[in-house]
């Protein structure tokens, strides 16, 4: 019983070896890692499966030595994997605009704040968020896309937040 009760104890007493990281703690972890130079051209960053916030991290940057190719890092646990190089295909939808991070006010904690505001609004429920930071189309700001997903990772709904100014350009829910 006193194992068990110490366990629990030890458990309890350090959620930074089991909590998620955030979209600006990954991007912490990647400057540690590789250096400004890479966090200057970050074009994207995605995470899936997110119960608030996920425990993984995709990181999109340009790589300035080969045109055409974008560097993928995966951040997990503190940790940094990578860099993956992938060529663009043509038709491909893949960013390469940077973001820069420096104008990037809201975070992926300020982002599922929102999704949840607009869902409980929209009377939506959900189970886990997918998150992706990039530059879309003419916005004048980076945007955020939070797609809500339910139990059985059913779309249940997308939300559209600009990253600068936390304006919701767009939302959209499934109706059961």
């Amino acid at each position: 019983m006193k194992l068990l009760c110490s366990i629990l104890l030890l458990t309890c007493s350090t959620p930074s070896l089991f909590a998620e990281t955030n979209a600006r703690e990954a991007l912490q972890i990647l400057e540690r890692n590789t250096g400004q130079e890479t966090i200057s051209q970050v074009v994207a960053i995605v995470g899936f499966h997110g119960a608030d916030q996920p425990n993984r991290w995709q990181i999109l940057a340009l790589d300035p030595a080969n045109e055409g190719v974008l560097r993928e890092y995966v951040i997990q646990n503190d940790t940094v994997t990578g860099p993956k190089s992938i060529p663009r295909q043509e038709g491909e939808d893949l960013p390469q605009t940077p973001v820069f991070l420096t104008s990037m006010k809201l975070n992926s904690t300020d982002v599922y704040q929102i999704a949840d505001d607009q869902a409980i609004e929209a009377g939506v429920g959900f189970a886990k968020v997918n998150y992706q930071l990039r530059w879309r189309g003419n916005d004048p700001e980076p945007t955020w896309l939070a797609t809500l997903l339910s139990s059985d990772n059913q779309v249940v709904g997308r939300i559209y937040v600009m990253a600068a100014s936390g304006t919701v350009i767009h939302r959209d829910f499934a109706r059961g």
